[in-house]
């Protein structure tokens, strides 16, 4: 490049080294000077290793490699922030988002900055309830269930029996105890996304009642006869 102005700006394409040269000349004489400028490279970012889906509400982890990194930061389009080439960061809402990373080079001060979209996929919008949700033993439930979004369900009933499967099972929780027993059901599912959601409603079981009384006597000579009796029925 050449300029004949006083104050000139100088685009310099690529890094590397690159030599200034004044001539200052009155038209009898004249004087140069020169001087040598680096170009830094910016620092290379490669986030070829973001993973490009998330669930809702769900942490999702994103790493960015960078060339010798003074600082590292990222900024998300639903307002998140976060600090260093890994960061975890959770969606609230289903959507796409952007994740942009920059980064200064530590040696140069160069800064680089690139992004990338995240498809945040729903989770299941859980709707479920025993019913009934409370009885006598033997106590048999039904799990209503009028879920959006899931496709694969799981229960557990919180009594050491076998993991259900499917949307509605049937359950019999058996109380052996005299007192009364909460069983917690657990209730998780997946999209087809395999993005997850998951709640636990608790089933009151009464015990089965056992009668029980004793007389104060048997055998009454006599009558009327008056018998004392004491109860001592469970449950």
């Amino acid at each position: 490049g050449f300029s004949n102005d006083p104050v000139a700006t100088l685009t310099l394409p690529e890094p590397g080294l690159f030599t200034i040269r004044q001539v200052a000349t009155n038209g009898c004489s004249y004087d140069t000077l020169e001087q040598v400028v680096e170009v830094f490279a910016p620092p290379v970012i490669n986030l070829s290793g973001v993973d490009v889906f998330a669930c809702e509400d769900t942490p999702t982890t994103l790493t960015a490699i960078a060339e010798n990194p003074g600082w590292a930061a990222w900024s998300f389009s639903d307002g998140g922030l976060g600090i260093g080439l890994t960061v975890e960061h959770t969606f609230y809402e289903p959507g796409v988002f952007t994740a942009v990373f920059e980064t200064e080079e530590a040696f140069s001060g160069c800064e680089n900055v690139d992004s990338v979209e995240v498809t945040v996929y729903p989770a299941p919008d859980l709707d479920w309830y025993p019913q009934p949700a409370a009885g006598c033993s033997p106590l048999e439930v039904d799990m209503a269930n009028a879920s959006v979004g899931a496709l694969f369900h799981q229960f557990t009933f919180g009594d050491g029996s076998p993991v259900a499967l499917g949307a509605s099972p049937s359950h019999t929780f058996v109380n052996t105890t005299d007192s009364i027993v909460q069983y917690v059901v657990h209730y998780a599912a997946e999209s087809d996304q395999l993005c997850g959601a998951q709640d636990s409603i608790a089933v009151t079981v009464l015990p089965t009642p056992v009668a029980s009384f004793s007389l104060s006597e048997t055998d009454v000579c006599g009558a009327p006869a008056e018998v004392l009796l004491s109860n001592a029925s469970q449950g």
